[in-house]
């Protein structure tokens, strides 16, 4: 529970302070002397906090805060204004979400991808044609796109089976991706027996 004016912590619980290694003491201290040491941009969050005190309203926030260690920390808060015997206060209830935020990442990644080759799939090509094109528009740099179609790959298909067929395309996708290798390059699956190279 925080005051804002004048700055303090009224209350922590013991989880607070434990999980990042501190005594209350100390994170107290931490917050009072420099409150950016244990979370960077604190004392322009809290700027943000005070405007949501004098709107009444609650919201949450991703932050990161340092423990012990050194180690960042990201935590889901959530504040929520309380006004008591005349006194404005922010209730704030954090809670580390690494692990959600490691999953969100991972599905992100996963939804870029090609099942069957591994290389970035349509969708990721779409948005990164978009910008790429942006990019180089403002650095007046050419944009370089090779559309690749393997030849005969139905008959492929139909002759040595949809197993064969999977092979072949993830050699083919191996051969691309090894030629391939600067920053911003990169090999997608278009569709079917489609590649794109940017």
């Amino acid at each position: 529970i925080l005051n804002l004016d004048p700055f303090e912590v009224v209350y922590m619980n013991r989880t607070c302070w434990a999980s990042i290694g501190y005594s209350a003491e100390q994170l107290n201290n931490i917050i009072a002397i420099s409150p950016d040491d244990l979370m960077p941009g604190a004392n322009a969050w809290l700027q943000t906090l005070q405007q949501q005190v004098s709107q009444g309203e609650s919201a949450i926030y991703q932050k990161q805060v340092r423990a012990r260690t050194g180690k960042l920390v990201p935590l889901e808060i959530s504040v929520r204004p309380m006004r008591r015997m005349g006194q404005n206060y922010l209730v704030c209830v954090g809670r580390n979400n690494h692990q959600q935020l490691e999953t969100t990442a991972q599905l992100e990644r996963l939804s870029q991808l090609d099942g069957l080759t591994g290389l970035y799939n349509r969708r990721f090509f779409d948005a990164a044609l978009a910008s790429e094109w942006r990019r180089l528009q403002r650095q007046h740099l050419p944009l370089g796109l090779l559309i690749i179609d393997v030849d005969f790959f139905k008959r492929y298909n139909d002759t040595f089976g949809h197993l064969a067929g999977d092979d072949a395309l993830r050699q083919i996708s191996r051969a691309l991706q090894q030629h391939v290798g600067r920053e911003g390059e990169r090999v997608c699956r278009y569709g079917g027996e489609e590649f794109a190279v940017l």
